[in-house]
């Protein structure tokens, strides 16, 4: 079996969370990615948030972890509670949005709903 290991950034503003379509995938997402050259899950949420978004984030602190199965493989999907700062200047090949956390589309990836919960849940 097959581990992917990802890292990104929740970014909330105002009861909305800014999330990404790329072409690889037709589904909203963080703007994370795949953990590359032994970085720290924290250094690769603030790498991919520059890559596909053209600004920096400061983490705040970890959400809900996730194991998600497919197939044939198991990715592992950590999301930092995070801070923009600067404009967002995405890639050509990205699309973005601020959603609305209690009313999002259906067509978000599979930790998306979750990790919105927790981060819903611990602010109470």
């Amino acid at each position: 079996m097959k581990y992917i290991v990802a890292a990104g950034p929740a970014i909330i503003e105002r009861n909305k969370i800014l999330l990404v379509q790329d072409k690889e995938d037709k589904f909203w997402k963080f703007p994370g990615g795949r953990i590359k050259n032994k970085q720290s899950l924290e250094q690769t949420a603030i790498r991919k948030a520059k890559e596909k978004l053209g600004m920096k984030v400061k983490l705040i602190r970890p959400l809900k972890p996730m194991l998600i199965y497919f197939p044939d493989k198991i990715f592992v999907s950590i999301v930092y509670l995070a801070i923009k700062s600067g404009k967002i200047k995405p890639r050509p090949d990205i699309k973005w949005a601020w959603l609305d956390i209690h009313h999002l589309p259906l067509d978000v990836g599979p930790n998306i709903r979750p990790v919105i919960k927790d981060y819903l849940s611990s602010k109470k």
